[in-house]
């Protein structure tokens, strides 16, 4: 078994937990704690998940809650997308 660390889908996660991060810096007050913090909750949360499928043998709830994780921070994007888009 590799470390979770080396495997591409956990270095993926974990780069896009960086760039949430650097990106909720930018948000204005309204947004930084609340959706910024959600945000960067959730991509920790899909890191983790990854590191506990590479753990065990039964993988599928994990990667199930990671691509949960995932969507939840897709669909956050789509909206501030669109809150940006709405604001010019």
């Amino acid at each position: 078994m590799a470390l979770a660390e080396e495997l591409p889908i956990y270095k993926a996660c974990y780069d896009l937990v960086l760039a949430l991060f650097n990106l909720s810096k930018n948000f204005k007050k309204e947004f930084k704690y609340t959706l910024g913090e959600s945000l960067k909750n959730e991509a920790i949360k899909s890191v983790t998940n990854i590191f506990r499928a590479n753990s065990v043998q039964d993988k599928i709830p994990h990667l199930t809650q990671a691509r949960e994780n995932i969507e939840v921070i897709r669909v956050s994007i789509t909206h501030c997308k669109s809150w940006i888009k709405n604001k010019k």
